[in-house]
């Protein structure tokens, strides 16, 4: 298949996610910035750049060995589907490429609290039927916040931030919600939580 074949794009989008949530992430990551240089390189529907990209960055944030090169990779890319994609996003995915911005800043040792409060009013401002599928993203982005306490050596907060992210219907979600409280706790000398 052509990789101006949209259907190529999304089945490498669908396998990169299925990848990353088994733990291949590197295989994941090699896929996903295979077809993105091969857009740079040739025509590739405009409106599933952006997917690859911001598919590409999240995958180089679920690596919790990623590197510091790797992370600003992450974060370019983000910054790029963000100024380049963004009149094919609807405000959805715009707040959640923001929440996932705001984590590789929070990662790269930088100031996150302007991506993560752009994700939220974003969220804010949505129409009532997108709100089933904002809620989600709100609770990333109280996850997010979380995560991102803990790395500045703020427990207590984070375990406010990361008490208020969990979310019954997402799996993922729960799961690193449930580990962000136990990291939170651990460092406060909370063994028994």
């Amino acid at each position: 298949a052509s990789v101006a074949d949209p259907s190529h794009v999304v089945v490498v989008l669908k396998q990169a996610d299925i990848l990353a949530r088994a733990g291949a992430v590197q295989e994941a990551r090699a896929r996903l910035a295979t077809v993105l240089q091969r857009c740079d390189a040739g025509p590739c529907r405009a409106d599933l750049v952006p997917s690859i990209r911001t598919t590409l960055a999240w995958v180089i944030l679920l690596d919790p060995d990623a590197g510091a090169a790797d992370l600003q990779s992450a974060k370019q890319l983000l910054q790029v589907a963000l100024s380049s994609g963004s009149a094919s996003l609807d405000l959805v995915e715009r707040a959640n490429i923001w929440t996932n911005l705001a984590y590789a800043q929070a990662r790269c040792g930088e100031p996150f609290e302007h991506a993560l409060l752009t994700a939220r009013q974003l969220l804010d401002g949505l129409p009532l039927e997108a709100l089933a599928r904002a809620r989600e993203v709100r609770s990333w982005t109280d996850l997010v916040e979380g995560l991102a306490e803990l790395i500045a050596g703020r427990d207590a907060r984070a375990l406010v931030a990361c008490s208020q992210a969990s979310r019954r219907d997402s799996p993922q979600l729960e799961a690193w919600a449930a580990g962000c409280r136990a990291r939170a706790w651990t460092n406060q000398g909370a063994w028994d939580k």
